[in-house]
């Protein structure tokens, strides 16, 4: 039986997608799973970049859609192509996910053995923005509060200028923030008032993870021919998920036990021409894929 399918979506950013690999390839027991790599649409030739470099390494494998299909579109062709191989685990990763911590695949089986777990969600630091991005929601949240966010969304989208120059700022902050050190970015989130949460430190039953890595076990493996039901194009997809288990009657657990690194890659802005294109593409699709959440509950 393979111990584990890493399913990297790959578009265009072949680089971030060699430094998730490689990182995989050090992981204590890598032996016994496979790496897919799924380009999804890239059509920019890096595709064969990432089979020459990887031709000599027999678990790891090159997989091409010719289509650009979304986020969720195209983690569940990567799925159907993993779950034929009947693994212990499937984890879907953004290609921007590096994971250092060498024993992680043998904290996973110790999740698991715990408990029937269909979902596993792991500890997400992002190093670049000193933030732990998991779990999204510790508890599931009330229709009010996602409401609440949609309404800012909906009003960038109606001042489209203003929501561009909005996601400029919060780009261009990001990019500060990768040359401070942790404990100044702590300092001025105390000063400001945006100090994160501590959830990440504690085990949660049933929270909503985030989305740029999803861990599913043997016994969703077994129940699901596709990873996201409904799918959407981008965005959302971590409260559909979580509402879907929990109709399901699904159990799933986040814990701080396994631990991975979200580097923010930039394969989605790099599609994009200007700010402003990207701000549309961005709000219009999370007021898309909000309607499909809501229709769920």
């Amino acid at each position: 039986m393979i111990l584990a399918c890493f399913n990297i979506l790959h578009y265009k950013a072949h680089e971030e997608t060699i430094n998730c690999v490689d990182s995989l390839l050090k992981l204590d027991g890598i032996e016994k799973c496979v790496i897919i790599i799924y380009d999804n649409g890239s059509k920019d030739g890096s595709d064969k970049i990432l089979r020459e470099k990887y031709a000599g390494i027999k678990n790891v494998k090159v997989c091409v859609n010719p289509d650009a299909d979304g986020f969720s579109r195209g983690n569940n062709k990567a799925y159907k192509i993993a779950r034929m191989m009947n693994p212990l685990f499937i984890i879907a990763l953004n290609n921007d996910i590096v994971i250092k911590q060498k024993n992680f695949l043998t904290e996973l089986v110790k999740l698991r053995n715990e408990d029937e777990y269909h979902m596993i969600g792991p500890d997400i630091y992002a190093p670049t923005v000193a933030e732990h991005q998991s779990p999204l929601y510790p508890e599931y949240p009330s229709i009010d509060v996602v409401e609440k966010d949609m309404e800012k969304v909906r009003e960038r989208l109606a001042n489209l200028d203003e929501g561009a120059e909005w996601e400029k700022n919060r780009l261009e902050k990001n990019k500060i923030k990768k040359y401070l050190p942790n404990f100044a970015i702590s300092m001025i989130r105390t000063v400001t008032g945006n100090k994160k949460s501590d959830d990440y430190k504690k085990e949660w039953l049933n929270p909503v993870f985030s989305g740029s890595c999803v861990i599913v076990t043997d016994l969703f493996i077994k129940d699901n021919e596709v990873l996201f039901d409904p799918e959407t194009r981008f965005y959302f997809e971590e409260l559909i998920m979580a509402e879907r288990c929990r109709r399901e009657g699904y159990k799933t657990i986040y814990s701080p036990k396994v631990k991975i690194l979200h580097m923010h890659g930039v394969a989605t802005t790099k599609s994009f021409d200007d700010m402003k294109e990207y701000a549309r593409f961005k709000y219009t699709n999370m007021l898309e894929s909000y309607e499909i959440y809501r229709n769920q509950l």
